[in-house]
């Protein structure tokens, strides 16, 4: 009886785990797409095989109702012609051998979900001269970056798995995807109503990713700024010019500058009498009323066209 009920456990197990693989390998299936096969189980696509010769390369995020996750292993072996490709945010894993001897290839920026570069991945990608690796890659196979470019640059994360993995290569020259600081050559000036001031900017560190930075006005009436750094002042008063890095580091530099009216240029006496005079000058851009001082307060009767240039100010 109880060999009875052993036999029966048995092949009530093996019917199960043979329906459930049935079950499975039913629901995976191949789809070729364009230029792809993909391997589907699911809800989720692998990259199984690329077909194609285009220079850019562009890997679908979705087929069919599936999310592409992953990159096969060799799915791209030998493609020779194709010179960029452009990895969908939804992949998570390279496979071995992914890009082995895509000698075209250039460049590569790695999705920040992908945790993980199988061995071999860019093997003799002789021409890959940069590659963008996010913090969030935890592991990085064998050999991964064997026989690419002798200046094959890895533009990391400070702190991440994948900085150190470079600095245990010497094959790969290691740099920065964020910059640290944004410095300015002024930070503050005060200038005349019609002035410029040429702005400049370096970051930090040097070899970094992407290097250019924007500027902006937080106050586009009294000082504007050109996207080459070139600030006018508009009007009196005051303003903070903003340049900031364009990449996600969030990091910037500021620049007070303090707009006042122009200078008096020009100034006339005229119909001098012994009870009167006129005097005149050049309207100054920014000012809202004007101020003359005596010359001489010993001698408040001697007033002349040298002596007054000197002694009008203007207010804003």
């Amino acid at each position: 009886m109880k060999r009875n009920v052993f036999r029966t456990a048995v092949f009530l197990c093996s019917f199960i785990c043979l329906t459930v693989a049935l079950m499975c390998f039913a629901s995976a299936k191949y789809v070729v797409s364009e230029d792809f096969v993909f391997d589907i189980k699911g809800s989720v696509a692998t990259v199984k095989e690329y077909r194609g010769s285009a220079a850019n390369v562009t890997i679908p995020s979705k087929v069919e109702s599936a999310t592409v996750t992953a990159i096969g292993p060799e799915a791209f072996w030998c493609v020779k012609t194709m010179k960029s490709v452009t990895i969908p945010s939804t992949v998570t894993s390279i496979g071995k051998a992914a890009f082995n001897e895509c000698s075209g290839l250039t460049k590569v920026k790695i999705p920040s979900k992908v945790t993980k570069i199988d061995d071999g991945a860019f093997w003799y990608c002789t021409n890959l001269k940069s590659v963008v690796i996010f913090k969030s890659v935890k592991s990085i196979g064998a050999e991964a970056f064997r026989g690419c470019s002798s200046s094959l640059t890895a533009y990391v994360e400070r702190g991440s798995y994948a900085e150190a993995y470079v600095k245990k290569n010497d094959g790969i020259a290691l740099a920065y995807r964020y910059v640290d600081s944004v410095k300015l050559n002024k930070t503050s000036a005060t200038v005349q109503v019609g002035a410029k001031e040429k702005l400049t900017y370096t970051v930090s560190p040097e070899n970094v990713y992407y290097k250019k930075a924007s500027y902006s006005s937080s106050n586009k009436k009294v000082a504007t700024v050109a996207s080459d750094g070139t600030v006018t002042a508009v009007a009196p008063g005051t303003a903070t010019i903003t340049c900031k890095a364009g990449d996600a580091s969030g990091k910037k530099a500021t620049f007070k500058v303090k707009v006042v009216p122009e200078k008096v240029t020009t100034f006339k006496l005229s119909s001098v009498t012994t009870t009167g005079y006129t005097l005149s000058w050049n309207k100054c851009e920014g000012a809202t009323r004007y101020k003359i001082y005596r010359y001489n307060s010993e001698q408040p009767h001697l007033i002349t066209t040298n002596t007054l240039v000197e002694l009008l100010s203007v207010e804003s």
